[in-house]
């Protein structure tokens, strides 16, 4: 799939008017585009991804009203994007229709709102709605459009832990949403089949329809459970491996006594083997607890009497269909009762549920495991009474330990210094929000509420859910459909698993073979895991500019994939990033963009040196785009270098292809000016 930005071209909003053509004298590689803060660039990045998802229609008036220029006289407004989709263009126009009495006395209620607009060859001129290509279609979720824009903003959420952005990056360019989708439809096609059939009309059609709600209600009370769940699981995970960095740093700290280290260390060791013990220990208590005949001596008493029953019982060998046939061929029952026609129907309709082969097969069986059980070496009446002990014993001993531990700590920050503090007590922290998410786990796993309504029990959720699916698969055929769904589900679910484990793994590879060329000795960054978020090789977290580089060359490794050739964005990659850094992370950009890709990047002009230098220096002049873009109003209010013939101009801004000019440029401020909705 291939995905590139021809031109775009505005009017009436909060961005200069006028076209921003990239491909006027073909392609290239690398387009630097120079513009001030308050010159509209923010306005460009979102109406550029708003284009591609056709999400604006969903956007409140209050959102859409933002982009209204006070300053337009002109009726018109609007947006428009062309691309080149696989050789294909295509064309996007957003017409927005203000309320500006709204934006200006109340935004909040504000009425404005937009029409969108479609061409390419395939449906001829501009066509109402967003309406791309089928092909190109199924790639421009509002999601997925996200990932074309790199910002210090998107470089923060691949870091956290709450945003999962990191792994959604993967999902969408391998597109395994696709299979996620498949499941959904899936699902939808085994509804669709069971209600719509013409075995499932009158009173069946309506049970159907009642079961499959409830099923869809217990799922997702079980699917938020799950996520729940995993969630938490996930975040102890990282919280550990903070809490081991936050360990190994308070041993490190050289201020801390001796004395005082050692005994803390001590106390530690101590409840730490103690408790290993007691996890141990309660599974062993568990599956004693679990076994009836160690609950009450009662209990046992009555399983003894019922195996000698059982044992004295004499059940005849032939104890079959037979011998029901022969009973019915008597005068009389058994029971002394005349065999007459009733009792010979009811014979012979309930022979089968009673004492054939298999069922004295079980009750032997039975009589053979309760007497073995009862009378073997091993067994002992009071192994709960003696567990109850053991438990209650080792439950002090790790009670006191903690006791002493807590001692010892207290002991540690009373003499610690304000550093050393701050990392004891942010360790504590770390702990107790474990704990919080382990109870809760404990709740999920342990809950044993009735009410379904209530429980937080995954398995109690698992088995109502299989429960509406038994009633679904009542319906003549319905369970070989439910068995064909639910393997291709599993196909899928599987297929997503290795193709992500595949991917991140080389993904890691490929990044952390990138940081090392820019990251050397004592500063070596390298990635450990993305699962869900990006995490670092020893530390919790990264500095604003390792998070910026990390993220830049993460996204353009993803987008470096053979299977795709998509544009990308990068909003001032270097504001935040050290020079000696800058030169050491473009150089690798040149690897990385193919040569037929297409780089964007908005800088500012105190981003130039050594970012977009370097580029220049390695590449030809013919594969990068200088563009400069700057209002008319503040140009006229600086010193600016000479403007070029080549400028091209509209009512309210410069657009200047040149690089002399771009380099040379250096406005005496960055800052925008604030004059209400008459910035740009």
């Amino acid at each position: 799939m291939e995905l590139k930005i021809i031109s775009w071209e505005s009017k009436g909003l909060r961005c200069p008017d006028g076209k921003v053509d990239l491909c006027e004298d073909g392609y290239k590689r690398f387009n630097f585009i120079q513009m001030p803060n308050g010159t509209g660039k923010t306005t460009y990045l979102e109406l550029i991804q708003y284009a591609l998802s056709g999400f604006l229609i969903h956007e409140t008036g209050e959102q859409i009203g933002k982009y209204f220029h006070i300053a337009n006289t002109s009726e018109e407004s609007f947006f428009e994007l062309i691309v080149d989709s696989n050789s294909e263009k295509v064309t996007f126009r957003i017409d927005f229709k203000f309320d500006k009495e709204g934006i200006l006395n109340n935004p909040k209620q504000g009425k404005s709102k937009v029409k969108y607009s479609t061409s390419y060859a395939g449906i001829g001129g501009l066509k109402p709605g967003h309406n791309p290509p089928k092909e190109m279609k199924k790639m421009l979720t509002h999601e997925f459009i996200k990932l074309f824009v790199f910002d210090g903003e998107f470089a923060n959420k691949l870091f956290d832990p709450a945003d999962s952005k990191a792994f959604q990056c993967l999902d969408s360019i391998c597109q395994l949403n696709i299979l996620d989708n498949m499941e959904k439809s899936l699902d939808t096609y085994f509804k669709n089949q069971v209600i719509e059939s013409d075995k499932s009309k009158a009173k069946t059609k309506a049970g159907i329809t009642t079961a499959i709600k409830e099923k869809e209600k217990f799922e997702k009370i079980r699917n938020d459970l799950v996520n729940k769940l995993e969630n938490s699981e996930k975040e102890i995970q990282r919280i550990n491996k903070e809490i081991i960095n936050l360990d190994k740093a308070i041993s490190d700290d050289g201020s801390l006594q001796g004395n005082l280290k050692n005994e803390l260390q001590n106390k530690k060791e101590i409840l730490d083997k103690l408790n290993t013990e007691y996890d141990l220990f309660v599974k062993d208590y568990f599956d004693v607890i679990k076994n009836p005949i160690n609950l009450e001596e009662k209990f046992v008493s009555a399983l003894d009497i019922v195996q000698e029953n059982l044992y004295k019982l004499k059940i005849p060998a032939s104890a079959t269909k037979a011998f029901f046939e022969e009973l019915v061929d008597d005068k009389d029952c058994i029971c002394d009762r005349e065999m007459d026609e009733k009792a010979i129907s009811a014979i012979n309709t309930n022979k089968d549920k009673y004492f054939d082969e298999d069922r004295a097969g079980i009750y032997n069986s039975l009589k053979t495991d309760i007497r073995e059980k009862l009378n073997s070496k091993d067994f002992d009446k009071d192994i709960l009474n003696k567990k109850n002990n053991e438990f209650q014993n080792l439950k002090d001993q790790k009670d006191s330990a903690d006791s002493d531990y807590q001692l010892a700590l207290e002991n540690v920050k009373q003499s610690a210094t304000s550093d050393l503090a701050e990392k004891m007590k942010n360790r504590e922290l770390k702990d107790l929000l474990r704990k919080e998410l382990q109870k809760e786990i404990d709740e999920i796993n342990n809950d044993s509420e009735e009410n379904i309504n209530k429980t937080k029990s995954i398995k109690a959720l698992n088995k109502q859910i299989k429960k509406q699916d038994e009633i679904i698969d009542q319906i003549q055929g319905n369970i070989t459909l439910r068995s064909d769904v639910d393997k291709m589900k599993a196909i899928c679910k599987n297929i997503k698993i290795d193709v992500k484990k595949i991917v991140k793994q080389k993904i890691i590879e490929d990044c952390n073979y990138e940081l090392k060329k820019i990251f050397t000795g004592n500063k070596l960054l390298q990635i450990e895991d993305i699962e869900e978020y990006i995490t670092l090789q020893n530390q919790s977290s990264g500095s604003e500019g390792q998070k910026l580089s990390v993220g830049m060359l993460y996204l353009s490794v993803l987008l470096a994939r053979e299977n795709v050739n998509f544009f990308t964005i990068f909003d001032s990659p270097c504001g935040k990033i050290d020079l000696h850094v800058r030169k050491d992370l473009s150089e690798p950009m040149v690897d990385l963009v193919k040569n037929n890709g297409q780089f964007i990047t908005f800088v500012q002009s105190g981003e130039r040196a050594d970012f977009t230098t370097t580029i220049e220096n390695l590449v030809s002049d013919k594969e990068i785009l200088h563009l400069t873009i700057f209002d008319k109003e503040r140009f006229e209010n600086e010193n600016m270098p000479q403007l070029p013939d080549t400028k091209v101009q509209s009512n309210n801004a410069y657009f200047i292809k040149e690089k002399k000019f771009f380099n040379e440029f250096s406005p005496s401020s960055n800052q925008s000016k604030q004059q209400g909705h008459n910035v740009i």
